[in-house]
């Protein structure tokens, strides 16, 4: 039934369109070392974990710039520099721009994420801010995004999803890749808002984008006006960017990652996500994973269930 549901919507009939359940409950613990999930998504980290001022001598790539953080109750000017909570009042209370806050732990969908005026900042608001943020959060600047992708919603910062997998031959690929957008006057652009603002489309692997816009959680679909290109500009550096970056992970062999450009085309990379939904790819684009690499995954998934069955058999524990 899925794999109609998704032929339906792609217009491309496959037998290789993996249900979601043998996704989430097989394929993805397989592939991700989800032990390890938990500590590295911590937002604060990102920058260090993917070692951005080196990788900066090889591939064309930024990241937000943060203006404070909260690690565990401990507090830093930026990501690294330690600070004491009345420097964190005073280097917040004198931002003279708009700023975003959000958690940095569990901020999945959209949550938590807010966008303070610079009209709002006071010392006041700020110890406000600090309380009910807690612990775990991050305050960057906001991010001016290409004028292409601010095309699609000019309130939201429009990323591109790509997801990229690691085969068992060491080559990163880029399985698919998708624009997102919020609604209007949405600050993010999360297509599974769930009161069905914003929405996405495919990017084929050149950079085309295809004018089909999905809208994920009500299942309808428009059309993008004629005021959008017919390409992402830069799309090759972005590709390189992720394909480069996740070399830093050997645990996860599939990691998504929502990406922008600044105005005058260097790729951001905003965060990086280790359980990658399968559901946007084969519903916007094509089967998640070619039938090589299917095949591949799917013998080694047979070989270990064997395994452990007759480790079981045998009386070992």
């Amino acid at each position: 039934l899925e794999a109609e549901y998704f032929s339906q919507c792609t217009g491309v009939e496959s037998d290789l369109y993996v249900p979601t359940g043998l996704f989430n409950h097989y394929i993805l613990p397989y592939l991700n070392n989800t032990s390890w999930r938990i500590g590295f998504a911590d937002k604060n980290i990102a920058r260090r974990m993917l070692d951005i001022d080196n990788a900066q001598n090889y591939i064309d790539v930024v990241f937000p710039e943060c203006i404070a953080s909260c690690q565990n109750g401990r507090y830093y000017i930026g990501y690294d520099l330690l600070a004491s909570y009345e420097d964190i009042v005073e280097k917040l209370a004198s931002v003279r721009e708009d700023f975003i806050i959000k958690p940095s732990l569990d901020s999945s969908h959209g949550h938590g994420v807010r966008k303070v005026r610079e009209s709002e900042i006071n010392k006041e608001m700020v110890i406000a801010l600090l309380n009910e943020y807690g612990k775990n959060f991050t305050v960057q600047k906001v991010i001016k995004q290409h004028p292409t992708l601010a095309l699609f919603n000019p309130t939201s910062v429009n990323t591109i999803r790509i997801t990229t997998y690691q085969d068992f031959n060491n080559k990163i690929k880029i399985l698919y890749a998708a624009q997102r957008f919020g609604g209007k006057g949405k600050i993010y652009d999360n297509a599974d808002d769930p009161k069905g603002s914003g929405g996405f489309c495919a990017i084929d692997l050149d950079g085309t984008i295809n004018r089909v816009i999905h809208h994920y959680r009500n299942q309808d679909t428009s059309v993008l006006p004629n005021t959008i290109p017919e390409k992402i500009p830069n799309f090759e550096k972005i590709k390189e960017a992720v394909v480069f970056l996740h070399s830093r992970f050997p645990h996860y062999g599939l990691i998504g990652w929502d990406a922008s450009l600044t105005p005058d085309g260097h790729p951001i990379i905003i965060e990086y996500n280790f359980v990658p939904g399968i559901g946007t790819g084969q519903l916007a684009n094509h089967p998640f994973f070619s039938k090589e690499d299917l095949d591949e995954i799917m013998k080694r998934l047979s070989c270990v269930k064997t395994s452990l069955s007759v480790h079981v058999i045998s009386g070992n524990k």
